[in-house]
């Protein structure tokens, strides 16, 4: 078979190949109602520096955020809270949020700046609506474990002073004994213990009253997400491509399997191709008498003639 061939069967078979194309299409169109674009929405957040001179924010082995932050992530994204938040904002087409989220950060800027929460989302308010709503709750969750941090490290120290006390006062003996120099060495070490212990409860006072106010470090957002106006992704360009393309491909194949099956010869030149000699006489069509012929419906011939030009390879 030659290109002038297979250009001749493709305009004969068009209107076929037009047809199965154009169901493909049609197919692809109705798939393309079920795939949605995806739109990101972004929130960076920055550990703000202490307001307060280093050597106390330090004091007591504060836990710096940046060293904290993996943990905090794990907490945010856990599935319980991320529930939480689909339910909230009704996102019913979303079977699991966790994919769509994520926490990321430069541990190598200053400050570990650059914390982007980044959500993916099919509806562009609700992927902006859920970062803000991440940003806040790391926010609020970090003030709250710093905070509650604090209170645990001063009760811890208040009943260790607590406890000191009575054993001091415990140490009380008679006159008689108050010159025994173990028992005034321990004494005198339990004092320094105790002056030690007051001066940390003085400044894990001062720590708790500072994680209250927000004095110490924390998050901070430096740029708010967005509404996003393009998506990052959408598939629906390629599903319609890729569904003319393979319908192009399957209406081809088809055409050139009704010729096979049927095949025709149309033209001078392809018998001459075929056969070698070239044809002594070319008659055109012409329509035969019909007197005799049993009377068909005008209408049943031309539906019967639609028929033949559009599926012969049925007949």
């Amino acid at each position: 078979m030659t290109l002038d061939d297979l250009a001749e069967i493709l305009r004969r078979r068009r209107a076929l190949i037009i047809s199965i194309i154009g169901f493909g299409l049609c197919v692809t169109a109705m798939l393309s109602l079920f795939v949605a674009p995806v739109y990101r929405a972004e929130e960076t957040l920055a550990i703000a520096p202490p307001r307060v001179m280093a050597e106390l924010a330090l004091a007591d082995r504060v836990v710096p955020l940046a060293a904290d932050l993996p943990r905090l992530r794990d907490r945010l994204l856990a599935h319980d809270v991320l529930d939480q938040i689909a339910t909230a904002y009704e996102l019913e087409d979303v079977p699991d949020l966790s994919g769509a989220v994520d926490m990321r950060w430069d541990t190598a800027a200053p400050g570990a700046g650059g914390i982007v929460i980044r959500v993916d989302l099919p509806d562009p308010l609700q992927a902006q609506l859920v970062a803000q709503e991440l940003s806040h709750r790391l926010i609020g969750l970090s003030a709250e474990e710093r905070i509650v941090g604090a209170e645990r490290t001063l009760a811890y120290l208040t009943g260790e002073h607590r406890a000191l006390r009575t054993a001091i006062s415990g140490l009380n003996v008679p006159p008689a004994r108050q010159g025994d120099p173990a028992l005034r060495d321990d004494l005198a070490r339990m004092r320094t213990d105790l002056a030690e212990l007051t001066q940390r409860i003085d400044m894990a006072g001062d720590l708790h009253d500072l994680e209250q106010r927000r004095q110490l470090e924390r998050f901070e957002v430096v740029e708010p997400a967005q509404l996003p106006d393009t998506p990052i992704r959408d598939s629906r360009p390629l599903l319609a491509l890729a569904g003319g393309v393979i319908g192009a491909i399957v209406a081809v194949a088809v055409a050139l399997l009704a010729e096979w099956r049927h095949p025709a010869l149309r033209t001078a030149a392809r018998l001459q191709r075929l056969t070698g000699h070239a044809p002594l006489a070319v008659v055109p069509r012409a329509a035969g008498s019909d007197r005799d012929a049993p009377r068909v419906p005008v209408w049943i011939t031309r539906i019967g003639q639609a028929f033949r030009r559009r599926w012969p390879f049925l007949i």
